[in-house]
């Protein structure tokens, strides 16, 4: 019997080292687990401080374009207004501001009664604006305006 009671505790002594193995194999898994999480939440926080920072930048700059291309077309208007140029010979003009900036649609010019008297595209003139928001603010403002 004394074979018999070696062999089973060196039986339970091998299932006592194989439980405490799996014990910190699966600790080792948690541990892991929960690294490899509290990295992903970093990289995550980490990229979204990024896009932040990114899309921040990308406001300023189109508000920085935004503002430059009203400032030029500001000034178009109020020169021709200067010149006299308020009548379809503006529209040569017209059309040599639009291409030095290919990301303005249309350029056009009313007259009081908000009319289209010159554009960059023909079959606009003629239309009546009157009834537009931005035209009647430079209207009762009493001075040219220029529309984005």
């Amino acid at each position: 019997m004394a074979t018999g009671g070696r062999a089973r505790a060196a039986g339970d002594g091998w299932a006592r080292i194989t439980g405490v193995v799996l014990l910190m194999v699966l600790t080792l898994s948690i541990v892991v687990v929960q690294y490899l999480s509290a990295l992903e939440e970093r990289a995550l926080a980490a990229a979204g401080e990024q896009l932040a920072t990114l899309a921040a930048n990308v406001a300023d700059d189109v508000d920085a374009l935004v503002l430059e291309r009203t400032r030029a077309l500001d000034t178009l208007s109020h020169q021709l207004v200067k010149d006299g140029l308020v009548s379809p010979s503006a529209t040569p003009l017209l059309r040599a501001a639009r291409r030095t900036q290919p990301d303005v649609a249309f350029l056009g010019v009313v007259d009081r009664d908000g009319r289209i008297v010159s554009a960059t595209e023909t079959s606009a003139v003629g239309l009546d604006r009157s009834g537009d928001a931005w035209f009647a603010a430079a209207r009762d403002r009493g001075e040219s305006s220029a529309r984005t």
